[in-house]
């Protein structure tokens, strides 16, 4: 099919699980549901692909409630700062070890230790994580304050001279307090060490590839960035953003507000295509959002709450010549306005 006769089929399957999941279905619905669904293979193939992706919402629901899989956010003292690493520890070991006893899942796990971060394991493997659906705050026992983002954890051990900072996944925003020690933070390809530092940590979707880069910027103070290939070094100072790679560093760029955007929440869209706007905005919300294809190469600018769905979705209505449909209450579409 082409991409307009196929979304307009997926449309009109999701149309009619709207109506058979209301509680006003009648037998003439289902009737006619059966008669359109064999009309077409096709219908059957947007059928099965609005089931399965319901479906899967559906059960990721269940973890929208804050800390279902990662620990408490909360601000944590030196005795509960000991108390929940020691627990996290025990519970790592707990899990490692019934792992291991399943070939299958050993071998899954030997592959982790390679650095295939595997995404729901990830709150039992870090000392601390975010499984929700926005940035999230920590203070730490020193007075750092630690923002990790979406899909992303840290190991964090602190000592009365140094803190070591493990970034496992996803994003990392730290701001050292006046009095807090140096830190060392540690990444697959770089060690960032810095002291009364506010920087700001953005890795490429695919953390595994070899080629993949890191976005550093410094806030404010400074930061030494080494390349674990080669020893290679760079000192960034405040206002001074660089990507790294496994093998180079970019030219010294400028801190922008994109920089620090995410850390409060807040998509900061410049000449965003409409169907990148969508993918992020999937992975702050519970529910599907999807753009018809007629649209989804239009140029996105502004800024859009990531932890408010329906005010981003509203918001965009006033920036680009699109509508919002509600097809279900998982299942939201973007299209061009009739």
């Amino acid at each position: 099919m082409k991409p307009p006769e196929s979304y307009k089929i997926l449309n009109e399957a999701a149309v009619w699980y709207s109506i058979l999941n209301s509680d006003k279905t009648t037998t003439h619905d289902q009737e006619q549901w059966a008669q359109w669904l064999n009309q077409d293979p096709d219908h059957r193939a947007a059928w099965q692909q609005v089931e399965s992706i319901t479906d899967s919402l559906s059960s990721l629901r269940s973890f929208d409630t804050p800390n279902e899989l990662g620990i408490s956010q909360q601000l944590i003292n030196a005795n509960h700062f000991d108390i929940a690493a020691n627990k996290t520890k025990t519970t790592r070991r707990s899990i490692v070890k019934g792992l291991a006893s399943l070939p299958f899942i050993a071998g899954a796990w030997q592959a982790h230790e390679m650095g295939l971060i595997n995404e729901w394991t990830l709150p039992y493997r870090s000392d601390f994580s975010n499984s929700q659906r926005k940035a999230i705050n920590y203070q730490m026992a020193d007075g750092t304050r630690i923002t990790l983002a979406i899909k992303s954890g840290i190991k964090w051990s602190h000592s009365p001279s140094e803190s070591h900072i493990t970034l496992l996944a996803g994003d990392l925003a730290i701001q050292q307090a006046a009095s807090s020690v140096p830190a060392t933070i540690m990444m697959k390809n770089h060690a960032i060490k810095l002291q009364h530092t506010h920087l700001v940590i953005r890795q490429s979707p695919d953390i595994h590839s070899q080629d993949n880069t890191t976005s550093v910027a410094v806030i404010n103070g400074s930061a030494d960035i080494c390349r674990h290939n080669d020893k290679a070094s760079l000192v960034l100072d405040t206002g001074q953003k660089v990507l790294c790679s496994r093998t180079a560093f970019s030219s010294i760029q400028e801190v922008s507000p994109i920089d620090l955007a995410w850390t409060n929440n807040i998509l900061q869209a410049t000449n965003m295509t409409l169907e990148h706007w969508a993918s992020v905005i999937n992975q702050h919300h519970s529910s599907y959002v999807n753009c018809h294809p007629s649209i989804k190469q239009l140029l996105v600018m502004g800024s859009f709450p990531l932890d408010n769905t329906p005010l981003a979705l509203s918001m965009l209505q006033n920036v680009l010549p699109v509508q919002i449909r509600h097809l279900t209450p998982l299942w939201t579409l973007i299209e061009p306005v009739a």
